[in-house]
């Protein structure tokens, strides 16, 4: 998956652009279940990350104050870990997604 096509990209940087824009995962980078204490969380996440707006360095962090809306919008209901968690897994969200920008910028 790591090999480059004539573009120099990846079918890993590829799958993980499709996944990125359309906040679900393609088949090929299917992995291990989801342990079922997750299976909400992620699903949370991804509905809040889809939320968020491209700045102009790139997708913008998803703010406390967006999570606090969201809870009250949706009833859903989050610990403490959880919020952690989930600026956890959007600051890797966001690294994959500057690694992949620079991978496609042309070098000069």
């Amino acid at each position: 998956m790591r090999q480059q096509d004539g573009r120099g990209v990846s079918q890993l940087d590829s799958l993980i652009q499709v996944m990125a824009v359309t906040g679900e995962i393609p088949e090929e980078l299917e992995g291990p279940e989801l342990p079922s204490i997750f299976e909400d969380l992620w699903s949370e996440f991804i509905h809040l990350a889809n939320t968020t707006q491209m700045g102009s360095s790139g997708v913008e962090p998803i703010q406390p104050s967006e999570v606090e809306a969201w809870s009250r919008l949706t009833g859903a209901s989050f610990r403490p870990w959880q919020v952690s968690l989930i600026f956890d897994m959007d600051r890797a969200r966001r690294q994959v997604l500057i690694e992949n920008q620079q991978k496609q910028q042309p070098k000069g």
